[in-house]
């Protein structure tokens, strides 16, 4: 099987925004580039001109997303897809279920891989228990491998941590230059060596937004311009409710909204906050902003584990706890050289570490190992 064409199918619920969604993208764009081919089922989104441009095939089903039986509907449309395909590759629990029913009931022969990735901390039950039903487990983290060695019965063999990753071709700071960094910090107000201290991520009330805005009441006596990056149609009232908790700091607490020019938009930055209430699964942000040589701030938990050393790379503090945030983020502002320093050592962990050509090549080792492996499994069962 190596070194063949694979015809790979990955569904997930829709291909809006998010890590998921742009993990999918990444995995499809590696196959294509490498002459296999990628297929992809959603119910749709933003992302869906991407990936189709990067050479992948995206089908619509309405329903795959959906938290409702209506997702069973297409379970006759799988039935006949996933016999032209030799990897099934589920990142979601709805189409999870709907894929695997699909894949269950086809004859033992015609059953193309199996293949699940955990991207978070789910509830613990049977209805997350399907995403343990692969032939292979993904877990994109350490934090998450432990989880479900933890919480669910595997055989440890089936379990695989690959880290999702940062795009050394488009986070890649000597590619920028100085001109578009200081157009997007002038369109944000933020003269001079004023740090920029930068919050990306959807509007969430686990992603804590509302901690950094109230961290900032400790720091009123230093320079800053804190921008947050997000759509805020996604969680208007929780947008709103940022809104309001920024509005006694004027125009020193920026809403930029959603952007595309990501590695434009961390360049212009000082340093980068992941202050979520939740573990992350990975923390594609923190990875992002580290290949750009930028200092992270991140709650001690989760993927931020893995990815930041803190003291040397960034800082951890206490989720939730504002007042720890704001000591780390004082100590940042103050000291300039202290950023740089770190942000310069993050660079070389993410860049040997964290990328998105690592974790797409061990994706791909993945798919043809287990696929060579089930291959000599048949064939030893065939000669008993």
């Amino acid at each position: 099987m190596v070194g063949e064409k694979l015809r790979v199918l990955q569904m997930l619920p829709d291909m809006e925004t998010g890590g998921v969604e742009q993990g999918t993208l990444e995995i499809g764009s590696y196959l294509v580039a490498h002459g296999h081919s990628s297929l992809v089922i959603s119910r749709g989104g933003r992302m869906v001109a991407d990936l189709e441009a990067s050479g992948s095939r995206h089908i619509t089903m309405p329903y795959i997303g959906e938290k409702s039986p209506r997702p069973l509907a297409h379970i006759p449309e799988l039935r006949k897809l996933l016999q032209e395909v030799d990897v099934l590759h589920l990142r979601s629990r709805v189409p999870a279920w709907a894929g695997y029913l699909a894949w269950k009931s086809l004859p033992k022969n015609k059953r193309p891989l199996l293949v699940t990735t955990f991207h978070g901390v789910y509830s613990i039950n049977a209805y997350s228990a399907v995403m343990t039903f692969g032939q292979r487990v993904i877990a994109v983290s350490r934090s998450i491998q432990d989880h479900i060695l933890e919480n669910y019965s595997i055989d440890p063999d089936r379990l695989v941590c690959i880290p999702r990753g940062a795009d050394s071709s488009r986070f890649d700071s000597g590619r920028i230059f100085d001109e578009k960094r200081n157009l997007i910090r002038q369109g944000w107000g933020c003269e001079g060596d004023t740090p920029l201290i930068l919050v990306p991520g959807r509007f969430s009330r686990i992603k804590a937004q509302d901690l950094v805005i109230r961290a900032m009441d400790g720091l009123g006596d230093l320079a800053w311009k804190l921008v947050f990056v997000g759509d805020p149609e996604e969680n208007e009232s929780y947008a709103e409710e940022l809104g309001e908790l920024a509005a006694p700091f004027g125009e020193r607490i920026v809403f930029a909204g959603y952007r595309k020019d990501m590695p434009e938009v961390m360049a212009a930055a000082d340093l980068v906050i992941s202050p979520s209430r939740k573990p992350e699964s990975f923390g594609r942000i923190l990875a992002e902003a580290g290949m750009m040589g930028k200092v992270v701030l991140a709650s001690a938990h989760g993927g931020s584990l893995d990815i930041v050393e803190d003291g040397e790379t960034g800082f951890l503090f206490q989720s939730e706890d504002a007042s720890d945030l704001a000591v780390k983020m004082r100590t940042l502002l103050e000291n300039r050289e202290l950023r740089k320093s770190m942000g310069e050592k993050g660079q070389v962990r993410i860049s040997t570490h964290f990328t998105i050509e690592s974790m797409c090549r061990s994706t791909l080792n993945l798919y043809e190992g287990a696929l060579n492996f089930l291959e000599k499994q048949k064939d030893a069962e065939t000669d008993t």
